[in-house]
């Protein structure tokens, strides 16, 4: 078919990413396929980051300071992000029996 955008036909325009080591998770394409959009934990929290496929270098787009991220998308119209996060809390609690002869 001529003028086809069939995958596999054609030029194409490759450009390769070094990817940030501490990626967690999933990398999806937003700006029309200009970005990418990812996330990154360090020390226990996940925050997401933004990286331009022109060469520029990545940037963290939010700042949550616990926590991590489960999922996280662009409305269609790329004018809204959906974050959702979620907190693994634990406590330890210690019962003896103070009664009891040593």
């Amino acid at each position: 078919m001529a003028g086809s955008a069939e995958l596999g036909a054609g030029p194409r325009d490759v450009r390769y990413v070094d990817p940030d080591p501490r990626i967690s998770g999933r990398a999806i394409f937003i700006d029309n396929g200009s970005t990418l959009l990812y996330a990154i934990t360090e020390k226990g929290v996940a925050n997401l980051w933004t990286q331009p496929l022109n060469g520029r270098p990545g940037h963290q787009i939010t700042n949550f300071a616990l926590g991590q991220i489960a999922s996280y998308d662009v409305t269609p119209d790329a004018k809204s992000l959906f974050v959702a996060r979620y907190q693994v809390a634990s406590d330890i609690v210690l019962l003896r029996d103070t009664t009891a002869q040593q």
